[in-house]
């Protein structure tokens, strides 16, 4: 007589398999907005400081993606934010993306390839800043 004290652990591993192997054909990113810290830096002053954080975005429109950058500054006096992120990348880039073999491929964009994780994270692989190959994770913007 076979024993099935184990069953629920056994469908329980089952359930967190298959949750997480969603592939890429499954993800439904349209109209989904992307973000990921490509970095961080501290700035002290004479008048004050300002702790200054680097995004990457990705917007997801029908069968093209945007992707841009932002910098978001927190800075003590406050107004001092504005030297930093006024300063944002105003270049958003417009590509056309599709599915192929189980990663995100944005045509004419060469800096990253993304892979997505599950229903709300991507993570890129490649060459950000061209010196050697870097990850970024990207978490869905809500």
């Amino acid at each position: 007589m076979h024993s099935f004290k184990h069953f629920p652990l056994i469908n329980l591993s089952l359930f967190f398999l298959m949750s997480f192997s969603t592939t890429a054909q499954e993800l439904d990113l349209k109209g989904k907005t992307f973000s990921a810290k490509e970095g961080e830096t501290c700035k002290m002053m004479s008048d004050g400081g300002c702790s200054i954080h680097y995004y990457r975005l990705l917007q997801f429109v029908g069968d093209t993606v945007l992707v841009s950058r932002k910098i978001e500054a927190l800075c003590s006096p406050e107004f001092l934010a504005e030297r930093y992120e006024t300063r944002d990348d105003q270049t958003t880039q417009k590509h056309k993306w599709m599915f192929v073999n189980g990663t995100i491929c944005i045509e004419g964009f060469t800096e990253f390839e993304l892979i997505p994780n599950h229903s709300n994270q991507l993570t890129a692989v490649g060459n950000m800043n061209g010196t050697k190959e870097e990850r970024l994770f990207f978490e869905e913007v809500k």
